[in-house]
């Protein structure tokens, strides 16, 4: 990947609410497990696979990869969810 589409990237990357609730702390943020703060996690690799879908459009990337990711996601913040109400009780 060219060094100037992975800086676009990286600029176009949503800071999750939680990483300013939680002042970029991630060891107590529930959603740790899918974010890895900025690193390449799931979270991170569902956004650059939705960015990248944008820009080049069903003709050229399979619809199925991205649904896939977006299972798994949802799949991670269940667990994540369930975590964080285990810690709460």
């Amino acid at each position: 990947m060219a060094p100037q589409f992975r800086e676009i990237l990286e600029a176009a990357a949503i800071k999750v609410p939680l990483c300013l609730q939680n002042q970029d702390n991630c060891a107590v943020c529930p959603l740790q497990a899918i974010c890895s703060g900025g690193r390449e996690g799931s979270f991170e690799e569902f956004m650059w696979a939705i960015q990248a879908y944008c820009i080049a459009g069903e003709d050229v990337l399979p619809k199925f990869a991205l649904l896939g990711l977006a299972d798994q996601i949802i799949s991670e913040l269940e667990s994540c969810k369930n975590e964080s109400l285990k810690k709460l009780s």
